[in-house]
């Protein structure tokens, strides 16, 4: 194969057989090629060219020597289950800022998320909810039940809604945006940034220990698998 930042899915499958019975193991196996197995591709410059292009050494050893990229240049490199992810309750935490977050979708499943920030910056995500194909009526009832099993104080002016701002331009046949199917004035959506690299920094800060060896982002143990494995295979 070609590897490229797709790969975590072929490692998953045929290295990892997530999702294959153990009887059915020996039907995946991986032959890997080495980067300079095509002459052509060497002769021509193709990996020369690639090289010289490249934005970064990870970029080099995923394209050019097709080294497993899931391996390297991990986006989170700090998260460990061990250290980011514990059992805890939202009425344990003392003045914090409550957070529900959200990212749009249908046949790719609409994903939810219950967080707070305590004063000294921790993030504490609490549990989420993702779903394919579910009307916002169905959503609606599950987040009030999540909120109401965990304590979450899901109204407004006791948390932020936030979302990805593709909720406020996205209109249905009538012209109405899904913001306002979702009725503001018990679901006052804010738009999020979008600034997905200073996003994906703050976060990686938050996961790495500070000066006394503590760190600010914990995630619990066991109500958000999806959002878990995401951070793991990013």
């Amino acid at each position: 194969v070609n590897k490229n930042r797709e790969w975590y899915w072929i490692k998953n499958l045929f290295k990892e057989h997530r999702g294959v019975e153990p009887e059915d193991y020996h039907r995946y196996r991986l032959i890997e090629n080495i980067w300079n197995e095509n002459k052509e591709a060497v002769a021509s410059g193709y990996y020369r060219d690639l090289k010289a292009n490249a934005t970064s050494d990870a970029q080099i050893a995923f394209e050019v020597y097709g080294e497993d990229p899931s391996e390297f240049g991990l986006v989170f490199p700090d998260f460990t289950p061990h250290t980011h992810m514990k059992r805890f309750e939202f009425a344990d935490l003392k003045d914090a800022a409550y957070y529900i977050a959200y990212d749009e979708g249908f046949d790719a499943p609409s994903a939810f998320i219950f967080a707070a920030i305590t004063p000294d910056g921790t993030h504490w995500i609490r549990a989420e909810h993702t779903r394919a194909r579910w009307t916002i009526a169905q959503h609606q009832r599950e987040l009030v039940e999540i909120a109401n099993r965990i304590g979450f104080p899901l109204w407004p002016g006791q948390c932020r809604f936030v979302a990805d701002p593709s909720i406020s331009g996205k209109m249905d046949g009538n012209g109405v945006s899904i913001a306002e199917q979702w009725g503001p004035r018990q679901w006052p959506w804010e738009n999020g940034s979008r600034d997905e690299v200073g996003g994906l920094s703050i976060a990686r800060t938050l996961m790495q220990p500070d000066s006394q060896k503590k760190v600010k982002f914990f995630i619990h143990e066991t109500d958000c698998p999806n959002l878990t494995e995401q951070i793991m295979d990013a």
